[in-house]
């Protein structure tokens, strides 16, 4: 591929949101909805074309970082934070929190100063989840595996069946 053929993309959104895309061919775009590749898939099928985005925000801002095909990695947040992607590993680590963090194929590591009050999901398909929360943990878990095992630092009365692939307390 050619770097030159790549555009970058900044939007302001409807909600004062700030979008940046990589936009990899002339038929793709980027609204509030997300990026939107055009269906071009013969375009990208011998590009090794890479971006690596490095965005620095103010104290106190929340953070949704999603990719489809690359790890997404968010560090030194301070507020809540999503993160997302289908093929790569996601870190997100926030002082404040709460991080929600997901992947299809990929590792999960999630680290954050406080929980908030809403329900927080962490999953992947191919891969380990990893959560460090904060020492005054206090929450209803649902912990599920296919194929792998469940651990836990924390004590945890367990509500229904134990059972080696689901864990809920």
């Amino acid at each position: 591929g050619n770097p030159a053929d790549v555009r970058i993309e900044v939007k302001r959104g409807a909600n004062d949101d700030v979008r940046i895309c990589a936009l990899w061919n002339e038929s793709s775009s980027c609204d509030d909805d997300g990026y939107h590749s055009g269906n071009n898939w013969s375009w990208n099928n011998h590009n090794d074309v890479s971006v690596d985005f490095v965005v620095k925000l103010p104290r106190g801002v929340n953070v949704g970082a999603y990719s489809t095909n690359g790890e997404v990695r968010v560090t030194g947040a301070t507020a809540e934070v999503d993160a997302r992607t289908t093929n790569g590993s996601v870190e997100a680590v926030s002082s404040g929190g709460p991080v929600s963090a997901r992947t299809t194929n990929g590792d999960v590591r999630a680290s954050m100063g406080t929980m908030g009050t809403g329900d927080l999901r962490y999953t992947t398909t191919n891969g380990s989840v990893l959560l460090e929360l904060p020492a005054a943990f206090d929450a209803d878990l649902d912990l599920a595996t296919t194929n792998g095992s469940l651990s836990t630092d924390y004590p945890i009365t367990v509500q229904g069946r134990v059972s080696q692939r689901r864990l809920q307390g």
